[in-house]
């Protein structure tokens, strides 16, 4: 009899592979810091990690990640950035699924209006350098339109 992973087409290389598409609408500042944070997290692999081990965001990361999020929150409004493509992004940066999880989480809670707390060493944190790093204006602030009642 076969297991239920082999028989569930739904493992997380294919998950990984059908999310891809639902990226594609995210814009590309985005997409920077997802990618960056990605490489951040595959420079702390545990030694005795496998090769498909997509290695560990360090909690400073994470609170880079929530200053932003307070210090941005144009930037991460949810017209401009849907909750599944965000999660498809990081799931297709090949960051883990804990630490997705855990990036989806922080961005739903601001999202709702909550407010992060980052730590004292990255309470001024933004991801501006590196997006102008990339040629973006980090600036530049889409017309969102009438906010809603819920923002």
């Amino acid at each position: 009899m076969n297991s239920v992973r082999e028989s569930c087409p739904a493992t997380t290389s294919a998950l990984r592979a059908m999310m891809v598409p639902v990226a594609d609408e995210l814009p590309p500042d985005i997409l920077v810091i997802i990618d960056w944070l990605a490489e951040y997290a595959r420079g702390y692999k545990l030694p005795h990690a496998g090769p498909d081990d997509p290695g560990r965001l360090q909690r400073r990361e994470e609170h880079g990640f929530k200053s932003d999020l307070m210090l941005r929150t144009w930037r991460w409004h949810r017209d401009r950035v849907p909750l599944d493509a965000f999660r498809a992004a990081c799931l297709s940066a090949n960051l883990s699924e804990k630490d997705t999880a855990t990036l989806v989480g922080h961005l739903h809670n601001r999202q709702l209006g909550r407010r992060l707390v980052p730590n004292k060493a990255r309470k001024d944190w933004t991801y501006d350098a590196l997006i102008a790093s990339k040629g973006l204006n980090p600036e530049e602030q889409v017309d969102l339109g009438e906010p809603s009642e819920d923002w």
